[in-house]
């Protein structure tokens, strides 16, 4: 089994006038995976070999993603953060299953491609409100599309996609004289593909 990863992120931040800030975040990511596997199966007493198989399977993706978050306070220890979340995910598998004969069976062999394309957008608008300095509380909408796709694949293809509106619901509490920790509690919802 062989796995290879290669991601490259890149953030530029800029303070604006009256205290507002723009986050912006762009990343790419390259996957490649190799994985190797013999099957061998028995059958109960006398032991007779009931299947014999090698399994292939070669794994290629490639991946880009973007966030964007503008904060600008509007007062009173609150702020206005709008932002996205957008990626797109496309990836290619192929499996080649080899089951060599056992007794008087035929060999038989498989090869299987799979293409698919995930491609996801959210966008989001919340109040940040700093109750206090270790304490925030966050209130706002979400709303985020997933579409499916592929286009390619022995079984043919298909497309799919949904959408949710979802509240955001957050508190954050950072623990006074410590170096970093804090507990957060958040409701939302979203996909996982």
């Amino acid at each position: 089994s062989m796995t290879g990863l290669l991601r490259s992120d890149l953030l530029w931040t800029r303070k604006l006038e009256q205290g507002a800030k723009l986050d912006l975040k762009v990343g790419v990511q390259l996957t490649k995976a190799d994985n190797v596997s013999s099957r061998l199966g028995y059958g109960a007493e006398p032991p007779v070999l009931l299947l014999d198989s090698d399994v292939d399977t070669r794994t290629k993706g490639r991946g880009f993603s973007t966030t964007g978050k503008y904060s600008t306070p509007i007062g009173d220890g609150h702020a206005l953060t709008m932002g996205w979340e957008g990626s797109t995910l496309a990836r290619r598998e192929q499996r080649i299953q080899d089951d060599r004969p056992v007794r008087d069976s035929m060999r038989v062999r498989t090869d299987d491609v799979f293409d698919g394309d995930i491609d996801r957008l959210a966008m989001f608008g919340q109040d940040e409100w700093t109750v206090t300095p270790q304490w925030s509380v966050y209130l706002g909408l979400r709303g985020e599309g997933i579409r499916l796709s592929s286009p390619v694949s022995q079984a043919g293809g298909g497309k799919a996609s949904s959408n949710v509106l979802s509240p955001i619901v957050q508190t954050l509490y950072k623990f006074p004289q410590s170096t970093g920790e804090q507990l957060r509690f958040a409701v939302t919802r979203t996909f996982k593909a």
